[in-house]
């Protein structure tokens, strides 16, 4: 009686098989240029502290060096560190997206003030990345943020400030979900303050209000001089988009 083994190539078997153009990668498995690919960076970490001890706010802004592959997906983590290094508790899970090229914020709210925190620490789990590869896309990009207004409430308003405007969607292309993002400055260019909201979904030719709101007055005390704007979209996320501009 003859035994015999039949061995079953894959693309993750270490060998050059099947048509691949190398081990593991081109013909019938993921491109060879994704072993090319750098991942995001962190460009700025942020952190401010409820003095009251019930909040911490975490902004972190990352860069994606490729020019022509975006980030349709991936998970995050932020931990929370001492003057050690030593983790503290209270790390905060999410997932995000990155156009190619882009560079963007990611804003988060921990339920917890520590006196012993002194860094935020910030690392995508690069298993969970998604590429996918566009041809050039900017014409479509078009949404516009006009009648930006920052003020502070007063009674009987309630909370402490506000930063409002409109966004109109001037693309061939209908989004769902994404953050409208607000940056506040002092006199010195020095970021003061940050916050976001969600607007649920935008039509192509639709115009929308949105309102970012502050509870509670900032730690550093420097009035606002200046702020910024952002509507960080997924285009990714659209099938229609990928169906035009995916590679």
């Amino acid at each position: 009686m003859m035994w015999g083994v039949f061995y079953t190539p894959t693309c993750s078997d270490g060998l050059k098989n099947q048509d691949e153009e190398d081990a593991d990668c081109g013909g019938p498995c993921a491109t060879c240029e994704l072993r090319t690919l750098s991942y995001p960076s962190v460009s700025r970490k942020l952190f401010f502290m409820d003095p009251n001890g019930n909040a911490t706010d975490v902004a972190i802004q990352i860069k994606n060096p490729n020019s022509s592959w975006g980030l349709k997906s991936f998970d995050y983590r932020v931990d929370f560190a001492d003057s050690t290094g030593k983790i503290l508790p209270g790390s905060l899970y999410g997932r995000s997206f990155l156009m190619p090229g882009a560079t963007q914020w990611i804003m988060e709210a921990a339920r917890f003030s520590s006196a012993e925190l002194n860094d935020v620490e910030f690392k995508i789990t690069t298993s969970t990345i998604d590429w996918n590869k566009l041809r050039p896309y900017v014409s479509e990009n078009e949404f516009v943020i006009r009648d930006k207004q920052y003020k502070l409430l007063a009674p009987p308003a309630s909370g402490y400030a506000e930063l409002t405007g409109v966004i109109e969607n001037k693309s061939s292309f209908s989004v769902n979900e994404f953050e409208v993002q607000g940056v506040l400055y002092d006199k010195e260019k020095r970021i003061i303050g940050f916050g976001k909201t969600k607007v649920l979904s935008l039509r192509p030719g639709q115009v929308k209000e949105f309102r970012i709101f502050w509870p509670r007055q900032f730690t550093n005390r420097n009035p606002v001089a200046n702020f910024d704007v952002f509507a960080n979209i997924n285009f990714l996320a659209d099938e229609s988009f990928l169906q035009r501009y995916k590679q």
